[in-house]
């Protein structure tokens, strides 16, 4: 069933400011992938290997799931010389490891707590970091990436050239270690068995909405 897309409201705490939990939880994903690149140094980490680490991060990352923020652990992993810091410096990625810092900070101190507009289909923001170019049906697969939150968005789009308002296009939000295993081929799978993903285009009559499941062409 196609559903259209409703902004729901959200109250102000007493003091507007309040941890962003779906963002925290796209941060520790990102984490994740890169804490368990192959090439990693864990020497002055404090973590002995990826398998400690991925212990401690999947825990933050369930909590974060369950719409908890983790009692302990969290802030500790950003710290000056702390876990992820040193990791990242032996390792190769301080630069990445800069800018999901700086995320990390504005995602635990959000006006309002309000969910990125990209969470509401909104694509403005959304910068492309992979193209796949079209897949067997003669549809272009990209990923793209949200400049304000991070999260990856797999984009499918789809037009018939020779038929007048035949473009459509689905946008499914993906972690990254979803994003390690996608091509061009499957990425129409790999939409379908997502939650829900967003629609739109012309042959939509340009709404954006949501749904989930099969996508026609």
């Amino acid at each position: 069933m196609l559903d259209a897309v409703t902004e729901k409201s959200t109250n102000p705490t007493r003091h507007n400011r309040m941890p962003n939990i779906a963002k925290l939880k796209v941060i520790f994903e990102d984490i994740r992938a890169l804490v368990n690149r192959l090439d990693n140094v864990f020497d002055y980490s404090g973590w002995d290997d990826t398998t400690e680490a991925n212990t401690e991060l999947d825990h933050i990352i369930q909590a974060l799931a369950e719409g908890r923020i983790p009692t302990s652990g969290m802030g500790v992993l950003f710290l000056p010389t702390g876990p992820l810091q040193e990791l990242s410096i032996s390792s190769g990625w301080g630069d990445e490891f800069l800018e999901i810092a700086n995320r990390f900070d504005r995602a635990m101190d959000e006006k309002d707590g309000k969910p990125c507009r990209c969470q509401g289909g909104a694509r403005p923001q959304l910068t492309i970091v992979e193209d796949f170019g079209m897949d067997r049906r003669y549809a272009q697969v990209t990923i793209e990436k949200c400049r304000e939150c991070g999260s990856l968005w797999l984009q499918y789009l789809y037009e018939h050239e020779a038929i007048s308002g035949s473009g459509r296009w689905y946008r499914g939000e993906i972690t990254a270690e979803q994003q390690q295993s996608i091509t061009a081929d499957n990425a129409k799978s790999v939409l379908e068995s997502l939650p829900s993903y967003f629609y739109g285009g012309s042959y939509y009559f340009d709404t954006i909405a949501r749904s989930s499941g099969p996508i026609q062409l």
